[in-house]
């Protein structure tokens, strides 16, 4: 029996790329850039470790403004946390 705590929602959601890595490293190259500070990489790097599973990625932007206005997601999803800061 493993020592360690089961992940939130039971399992780990890792978002990294195997397979695909060719496919997604020619799509990167067409998306526009943006720069990122040390906060935001380590997020991202949590997020594709899935560290924090059981999200996905982070909220878009019709998520972002209804959490700003009404703290509340447009979308219920179950067993969302919040990602620590």
């Amino acid at each position: 029996m493993s020592s360690l705590v089961p992940p939130h929602g039971g399992r780990l959601l890792p978002l990294l790329v195997s397979d695909e890595r060719e496919g997604a490293l020619s799509e990167a190259k067409s998306l526009p850039q943006i720069t990122l500070d040390s906060k935001e990489v380590s997020d991202l790097i949590m997020l594709a470790m899935g560290a924090f599973s059981p999200l996905q990625g982070f909220m878009g932007r019709e998520d972002y403004q209804r959490v700003v206005a009404d703290m509340r997601l447009k979308v219920a999803y179950s067993g969302l946390f919040p990602s620590p800061s």
